[in-house]
């Protein structure tokens, strides 16, 4: 069984005192840490879902690696719409590929996983580019069945939310047009961006999205742009192997 912590949101700012619309993201990503320690069993690989920190800059990934090193277990991550391809390349979590792009396989436990990057600058929605599409459909194609998993920021489905699903994927349609012809080998699309939990299934395939480790966005139909629920922040725990997929939600109280 393959243990990952998917964690996402984080929003840290360059202040560990500054707050975010209220909430108080160091202590809260301190919080996550302490019940990451004390998982049972203990996750195997750690993947951010993107949106790590807000502005980043030299040396900022460097110190977030350094806060969940002593989980003492590989990460990567992925590029968010607040995230910095440049900045995140200087002091990457993993070892990436030469000019990277922000999109990458690896491999890890007997899985594949994929890596993809929907970031546009300067915008919230995000999009996978014709040669991002294309080079996903060839990593695909050599994959067995059952082994792979995808995790990137914005969601290919929609949340229900009006405001969220406006900043969403783009190019849905274009993803699924792809991933459905590889449905047997795909086990689950894991996402981020929404600050909530959902769980669907989209031609088959699993979908999940974590809570932000941060602050969670309301999940009313009719909410209004960055409203905010009481839930906790939280993370996502995947299980899985040869037959069994879980996702379970994990959230802690954050003491302040």
């Amino acid at each position: 069984m393959l243990r990952i912590v998917h964690a996402a949101d984080l929003h840290l700012p360059k202040n560990r005192n500054e707050d975010l619309h209220g909430f108080k993201p160091y202590p809260s990503v301190k919080k996550g840490i302490e019940y990451l320690k004390r998982l049972t069993p203990g996750c195997d690989l750690i993947i951010f879902g993107g949106d790590i920190i807000r502005n980043p800059g030299n040396g900022d990934y460097r110190e977030v690696f350094s806060l969940f090193q002593e989980i003492n277990v590989p990460m990567h991550a992925v590029m968010g719409n607040h995230d910095d391809l440049q900045a995140y390349s200087d002091d990457p979590f993993s070892e990436i590929p030469q000019n990277f792009q922000g999109y990458y396989r690896f491999q890890f436990h007997g899985f594949s996983c994929i890596i993809l990057n929907t970031k546009v600058p300067g915008e919230e929605s995000g999009f996978l580019g014709s040669d991002q599409v294309f080079w996903m459909e060839n990593e695909l194609g050599d994959i067995p069945e059952g082994k792979c998993l995808i995790f990137m920021h914005h969601p290919p489905v929609p949340c229900g939310v009006p405001w969220l699903d406006k900043i969403s994927l783009q190019n849905k349609e274009e993803f699924w047009s792809r991933a459905v012809r590889f449905r047997n080998k795909i086990r689950g699309v894991f996402v981020s961006h929404i600050h909530m939990q959902m769980t669907s299934l989209y031609h088959g395939i699993p979908v999940a999205s974590c809570p932000s480790m941060c602050c969670q966005f309301s999940s009313a139909g009719d909410a209004y742009r960055a409203a905010f629920s009481s839930e906790q922040p939280g993370f996502n725990v995947i299980d899985v192997d040869e037959i069994n997929l879980r996702i379970c939600t994990c959230r802690y109280e954050t003491g302040y």
